[in-house]
Order: structure tokens, then sequence, then C-alpha cells
């Protein structure tokens, strides 16, 4: 294996191992079921996941996309999804967050995450979450 190899895998490993900043966002487990009527006001009937073990990932673009933000999720741990499409227990990575309510409800284009815990955020370069997903 090269030293470039290494620090490539050393480099990734930290994107998924390396703890980012610890935030404010989330709520406890004895909210989630609020939350989850919460989600009825906020979201118009988009299906609602709930979990746990989480990270705000901040994307860095590329330069030639300079005026876009994007950040999303990372969760270890799924509690409940309501459609069934993620196992109890499982991982996620969401797409784009579009909206954020009560402080722990992020919305994306087709789901409502309820954030239960604290969690992080941190910066990803985009090329590298490219490479996990």
């Amino acid at each position: 294996m090269t030293n470039e190899m290494k620090r490539e895998i050393d480099r990734l490993a930290s994107v998924l191992y390396k703890p980012g900043i610890l935030t404010d966002f989330g709520c406890s487990e004895s909210q989630i079921d609020l939350m989850k009527q919460k989600c009825d006001q906020f979201s118009l009937g988009k299906p609602i996941c709930v979990v746990k073990d989480w990270a705000i990932w901040d994307i860095k673009l590329p330069q030639s996309l300079p005026d876009f933000a994007i950040s999303l999720i990372k969760a270890d741990y799924i509690i409940y999804d309501e459609l069934g499409r993620f196992p109890v227990g499982g991982w996620v990575r969401t797409t784009a967050i579009l909206s954020i309510h009560e402080n722990c409800i992020f919305t994306t284009n087709s789901t409502s995450y309820i954030l239960v815990g604290r969690g992080t955020r941190k910066s990803v370069e985009y090329q590298d979450m490219m490479r996990f997903f």
C-alpha cells in the first residue's frame, strides 16, 4: 500500500469516526411521540424517520459551485422508520436538509427526520462524502 493510499484511508476514516463539534440540536427519547405529532404540522404528510447517534455534515462543495450550501445528516442508528425503508438499528445518510423545526425535526425533500439525543456537526469535503454513498 502506498503512502498516498494510506493518507486517503486515514482521511476517509476521520470523516466517519472523528467526532465533530457538539450541537444543541436533538430531543430526548421521551419527546419522540410529541415530535412525531409536530411533524404533521411542519411536513405536510412526509414520512417520519427517527434517528440517534447522528451527525450533521456540512458539505464543502467544489469551487465551481461557490454559492451553494448543502448540509445532510448521517445517523448510525435508526429508531423508527414510518415506511420501513430502513431497519431498526440500521444507518442512513439523508439528502440535503431543507428546513429545521423545534430544534430536532429536520426535513428533506422526501422525509422528516427526528434527531434524538445530542449529535455533532462537521465539515466534509464533497468528494469524500461521495466516496461513501
